[in-house]
């Protein structure tokens, strides 16, 4: 080699060795340091197959001064049901990663589990494996996936019978017809897309139970969608359906929980809710038209509008029930109005038996109970033993208690724990009834019982 072609070479490895030691230091490859991980596993609720999750996300961290190499992040299963965005690039495996000093990489993982043909849950397994050169990090990735029963705008056989064995996704809307009735068995699971609704012409018998309740809810089950009002359209009950029956249920988070109109002369039942859980709807929870409504020991939360409306006239029957419109809403209607007219020219008697019910709210006017009855038309009224919040002084009598928003004193209205605790007004001071032995949580009343759906625990 000539000198003149030495020095040239020379010249050139000073210029490259000048330039690594001018890059930034968080630029320059240190040697293989341990990453910190933020997570060391990723938890997917129960999510129904076919169904895209919720994303979640984990990041990576380089806490050195300069840069490390990863030699690959990636899935360990070839057939994973879950999948990664690496930095932004939509892959299972993503190779000779730089990560530069104070730096880090995110990670997130999605899941759509595919069927498995299992009654029960199946457990989805995976691991995301963070090579290092000879230094590796694992993150698992678990979560639950349930297979359910699929019905699409269908009209059912009559005597159709549901049970607990496998959930059932409801997408469209649902009938009962005229003259039938569906029988839905304690545990089941009916979860519904977004608009999908159940049509009763017929009868419903949902038969669950305190310990077994049946669930009524919107299609996505992570937990941040578990409370969320106005997910699906609520359950319809037609103009010629008598002598349905809701015991055990709970219903949530959709838009009006039930809409029900029977116009018949009779007293009898068109609809009784009894042990039930009716919250977080984006309106109300009942809507009644003329109807024949019975409900016992039951519990509404989070309703933007109402928790019940009856309207157009009808037959009330309200006892042992705890009404508690709080939530995250800007509330600004009554929890429970009773009125004998919808307009000016349908209106009907209005007959209400109002006995050991909490009502009360959040509401900005500060009265979640309005009797509207009509001067012309037959009016009974039974109201006792109640707590209200109410700006009504009639309503002062009774062995009532209103306005004493001080000494209620539920356990937790934040995180929907309704019992009054033991300094609470509802203690001892509800009528003694035959049947209502249990509360909603299936705790005996003792014989001094307490106001709403739940007994004081003793515990």
């Amino acid at each position: 080699m000539t000198t003149k072609k030495l020095l040239l070479l020379l010249s050139i490895l000073l210029g490259l060795w000048t330039f690594q030691q001018c890059r930034p230091l968080d630029e320059q490859l240190g040697g293989p340091r341990a990453l910190k991980v933020s997570l060391d596993s990723v938890f997917f609720d129960t999510l129904i197959s076919e169904w895209p999750s919720f994303t979640r996300s984990f990041r990576v961290y380089n806490e050195g001064n300069t840069a490390v190499r990863i030699k690959q992040v990636a899935l360990q299963s070839p057939n994973s049901p879950y999948a990664l965005i690496i930095n932004g690039y939509k892959t299972n495996l993503l190779k000779d990663i730089k990560l530069l000093g104070g730096d880090s990489l995110l990670i997130q993982v999605s899941l759509k589990s595919a069927e498995s043909g299992s009654n029960a849950p199946l457990e989805l397994l995976d691991y995301v494996d963070i090579d290092q050169e000879g230094l590796r990090s694992t993150v698992v990735l678990s979560a639950w996936s349930q297979d359910v029963r699929v019905l699409r705008d269908s009209v059912l056989e009559c005597n159709t019978r549901w049970s607990s064995v496998k959930p059932y996704r409801i997408q469209g809307d649902v009938l009962v017809p005229e003259g039938c009735v569906l029988t839905i068995e304690a545990g089941a699971q009916l979860f519904f897309d977004a608009n999908a609704r159940l049509f009763v012409g017929g009868q419903l018998r949902a038969l669950g139970s305190v310990e077994n309740p049946i669930t009524f809810s919107g299609v996505r089950l992570e937990d941040a969608y578990k409370e969320i009002s106005g997910q699906w359209g609520g359950i319809i009950f037609g103009s010629n359906s008598q002598g349905s029956v809701m015991k055990g249920v709970i219903l949530k988070n959709a838009i009006t929980g039930i809409l029900v109109g029977v116009n018949d002369a009779d007293r009898t039942p068109d609809l009784v809710i009894e042990d039930c859980q009716i919250r977080n709807m984006a309106s109300s929870g009942i809507v009644a038209f003329d109807t024949d409504l019975v409900v016992r020991n039951s519990e509404f939360y989070n309703c933007l509008e109402h928790a019940l409306l009856g309207t157009a006239g009808g037959n009330y029957t309200l006892i042992h029930n705890t009404m508690a419109n709080f939530g995250d809403f800007f509330f600004e209607k009554p929890a429970v109005v009773l009125s004998a007219a919808f307009n000016d020219t349908t209106k009907n008697a209005l007959r209400i038996q109002l006995i050991n019910n909490v009502i009360t709210g959040a509401s900005e006017g500060k009265n979640e109970l309005l009797i509207l009855p009509d001067n012309s038309l037959p009016f009974e009224a039974l109201i006792r033993n109640n707590y209200l919040r109410t700006t009504s002084t009639v309503l002062d009598s009774g062995q009532n208690i209103l306005n004493k928003e001080n000494n209620l004193r539920l356990s937790s209205i934040e995180n929907r724990i309704l019992t009054p605790d033991s300094l609470s007004v509802l203690i001892d001071v509800a009528m003694p009834l035959a049947g209502f032995e249990k509360d909603l949580k299936g705790q005996v009343r003792d014989a001094k019982p307490d106001i709403g759906a739940y007994e004081r625990s003793k515990k």
